[in-house]
């Protein structure tokens, strides 16, 4: 640069060259200005200059040559010097320099606690010898690179001025580092161990539960801090044992189990935090607290099974009071309006189907007063009203269905609540008409039913009760049907010849008993026929109007009562075919020749002869003869003018 009054300012030069002697090379340059430049690895060469000004820059790495110059002023310039080799001029023409220094707050540290460092350049008069602060503003863009030991840095590049912040792991030295190419500063800290406390805590406890032994292990910080405690553990009854808890993050807990041998105890815990000479922690000092361990607190309760005089009882049970543990053993006392009416001793914590001695009905305040042993608490508060009252009753019967004149009961039974039978009791039964009756043998009585007239009857039934027993009252349904007779009538053969046929049925009730004076009808053939029975149940039905060969169906019918069911009886009467004999012309068998006529008409044969109608007269004569023969011819028989078998079968007279 060849000029005057040139000025250069904040500009970086790194490892540059040159061939007139450097990268920077101020050839006749006068009152020229470089300030707030950085220069690296870099060579600067003036000649023939004068009143030139080099001030607030870096220069690392380089050299500086000046041949024929006067009047230069290079103060303020940083040329790699630090706390250690602050006083050494680094160059002829420097009055004033920069040197590298830090600051840590404090100077002393406890491990995980943190310090402040800071990197700052200061500007050294080596004319006075005295150090003084330096505005570090100009070399804003300069990087440092940090390290550390023995400890962790919140940031590995800084600025000048710039805060870091390191934070100790373990007891030493710790040295904190700034760099910039080939210039290095360390800063030294003292790390030191943490003080530390212990605090215990407890509580009352009783059987079968925990003691919860609270543990905080903190620095004088409060801050909490992690590793072993060691408890030792001392009862009022001489017994001693050590153990060791681990602590994370400050706090923990010591779960003192507390069951059957503890009882009754005072528990002494002494202890102290063991220290990490690792992460640089003391020993705390040593720290106490102390608890009592009781018997546990019994629950009584009653449960009445029965209210009932002469069988009150009841359950008792002894449980622990928010424990699973089985009270175990001890004596109940039981009270009645406060006066004690049974002692007794339970087992595994009841007392099951206890009777109470409780004979009459009223008011009651029951209370039980618990012993207690050598795991629980005694316990005298429990009470509890009850009202004692009648046994109660039940009567028993069955709904029934029965049939007129029949050897049917309706039985009913009067039981206590325990289905005991009651004898000599008065029920009262209104069935038909109210009638008292007194119970036998099992509580029971029975009314006859057969003489019932047939109907649904309700039999209401009531015990009144007495001192003892309550009363009660109940219905049952009684249904009385009708019976049904008993028709006899067999089968009954006829002979055609018989003008008057007798038929007789036996008429008897449901239990065999003939039925006297009683109205019955017979159907036959499409006539009904009415008789009465006699002495002996037998009714004789008369007809003459059946004189036709064959087999008839008879319905005998008894029409019932308000005791009896309505009852048909079928029974078969025969007509046997008559015994026949021939007849002809001159025959003196009126009856027969009228029936022969009459067929013989009522088939064409025997209408009229030479204009005049012939007449049914019973005369077997000349007119009578010629019909049958014509019949004869018609029908393929022997013409003979006879009325033989085969003529009268196929004229269906027979």
């Amino acid at each position: 640069m060849e000029a005057w009054d040139n000025t250069i300012s904040d500009c970086t030069f790194i490892r540059n060259t040159a061939n007139q002697g450097g990268a920077i090379n101020l050839n006749t340059t006068n009152y020229a200005s470089i300030s707030n430049c950085v220069f690296v690895n870099n060579d600067i060469y003036s000649v023939q200059g004068d009143g030139c000004k080099i001030n607030n820059n870096i220069f690392m790495s380089c050299s500086i040559g000046f041949d024929f110059t006067r009047n230069y002023n290079i103060d303020n310039n940083w040329f790699g010097n630090n706390a250690s080799n602050y006083t050494y001029k680094p160059n002829e023409f420097c009055n004033n320099w920069l040197f590298l220094n830090a600051t840590t707050d404090p100077n002393t540290v406890s491990v995980s606690n943190t310090a402040d460092i800071i990197f700052k350049l200061y500007a050294y008069n080596s004319t006075s010898g005295n150090i003084s602060k330096y505005d570090n503003a100009p070399f804003k863009n300069l990087n440092l690179t940090i390290t550390a030991t023995n400890g962790n840095i919140d940031k590995n590049i800084a600025k000048l001025g710039e805060t870091i912040k390191y934070t100790a792991s373990s007891v030493g030295t710790g040295n904190v580092s700034a760099k910039v190419e080939n210039v290095e500063y360390t800063i030294g800290l003292d790390i030191i161990p943490i003080e530390t406390k212990l605090i215990l805590n407890s509580t009352d406890t009783i059987i079968d539960s925990i003691s919860t032994v609270g543990i905080n292990v903190t620095d004088i910080n409060n801050n909490p801090l992690s590793g072993v405690v060691k408890l030792t553990i001392k009862d009022n009854k001489g017994n001693e044992y050590n153990t060791t808890v681990t602590v994370k993050t400050g706090i923990t807990t010591y779960i003192y189990p507390a069951d059957k041998t503890n009882i009754s105890k005072i528990v002494n815990i002494t202890g102290f935090y063991l220290g990490n000479d690792t992460l640089g922690y003391v020993d705390s000092p040593v720290a106490e607290t102390k608890f009592r361990v009781d018997k546990l607190n019994a629950t009584v309760n009653l449960v009445v099974n029965n209210y009932t005089i002469r069988n009150f009882s009841v359950n008792i049970t002894v449980t622990g009071k928010n424990t699973d543990r089985i009270v175990e053993n001890g004596s109940l006392i039981i009270y009645a309006n406060r006066e004690k009416i049974d002692e007794i001793n339970i087992t595994d914590g009841k007392a099951e189907n206890i009777l109470l001695n409780i004979t009459k009905i009223g008011n009651y305040e029951l209370s039980v007063a618990y012993s207690g042993n050598n795991v629980f608490n005694e316990n005298n508060t429990f009470s509890k009203n009850v009202t004692a009252i009648k046994i109660s009753t039940i009567i028993s019967a069955n709904n029934i269905i029965t049939t007129y004149n029949t050897d049917k009961y309706l039985e009913i039974t009067l039981l206590d609540s325990e289905k005991n039978p009651l004898n000599n009791a008065t029920l009262s039964v209104d069935l038909n008409g109210a009638k008292k009756y007194t119970t036998y043998k099992n509580g029971q009585i029975k009314i006859a039913l057969g003489s019932l007239v047939p109907k649904t009857y309700t039999a209401k039934v009531s015990f009144a009760g007495n001192d003892i027993y309550s009363p009660y009252s109940t219905s049952f349904k009684v249904v009385v049907e009708k019976a049904t007779p008993t028709i006899t009538a067999k089968t009954k053969i006829f002979k055609f010849e018989d003008k008057t046929k007798k038929y007789t049925i036996t008429l008897k009730n449901n239990k065999g008993i003939v039925m006297k004076n009683t109205k019955v009808t017979l159907t036959i053939n499409g006539k009904t026929y009415t008789a009465t029975t006699n002495t002996n149940g037998v009714a004789t039905f008369k007809f003459n109007k059946l004189n036709k060969k064959g087999t008839y169906t008879a319905s005998i019918t008894y029409s019932g009562d308000k005791y009896y069911n309505k009852l048909i009886k079928k029974a078969k009467i025969k007509i046997k075919a008559p015994a026949w004999k021939t007849v002809a012309k001159g025959s003196k068998n009126k009856a027969i020749v009228k029936k022969i006529q009459k067929t013989l008409k009522n088939n064409g044969y025997y209408l009229k002869y030479n204009g005049r109608y012939l007449k049914i007269d019973g005369i077997f004569q000349k007119y009578t003869q010629i019909a049958v023969k014509h019949f004869q011819k018609a029908n393929k028989l022997k013409t003979t003018g006879k009325v033989d078998y085969k003529t009268a079968k196929k004229l269906k007279i027979i």
